[in-house]
């Protein structure tokens, strides 16, 4: 199974920004290389992707605005396949980063098994 991830913003004001200093800190902690600059997700993004995972609620209405209400069965929270579900705490806020990078990775751990169990038979069969 191959899988191709992107990221995008729904914030135009953040448009061209790299990753927030405090956010990169706890990645590179964590072993992560990366390089990253910010983009906005687009209409067309929704519309070709098989899943649009977003971090919260407020994201979650911004994603189908930009969507214009199309294609919203593919727009899920990550934070709905980790145990508990619901939204994945914003770090501008809480500024608690590491919090936030353990929701994330208990969501795409979550998201990686839903992707095996319901996708793995038709990709291998």
């Amino acid at each position: 199974m191959n899988v191709n991830v992107t990221s995008r913003g729904t914030l135009k004001s953040q448009e061209g920004s790299p990753v927030y200093a405090p956010a990169a800190s706890v990645l590179k902690r964590h072993g992560y290389d990366f390089y990253h600059k910010s983009t906005l997700v687009t209409k067309k993004d929704v519309a070709s992707a098989d899943f649009i995972l977003v971090m919260d609620s407020y994201n979650y209405r911004d994603v189908l605005r930009i969507a214009e209400g199309k294609n919203s069965r593919k727009v899920r929270k990550l934070g709905d396949f980790r145990p508990g579900g619901g939204d994945i705490d914003d770090p501008w806020y809480t500024r608690d980063f590491e919090r936030a990078y353990e929701e994330i990775e208990d969501g795409c751990e979550g998201l990686a098994d839903f992707l095996w169990k319901n996708f793995s038979a038709k990709i291998s069969g």
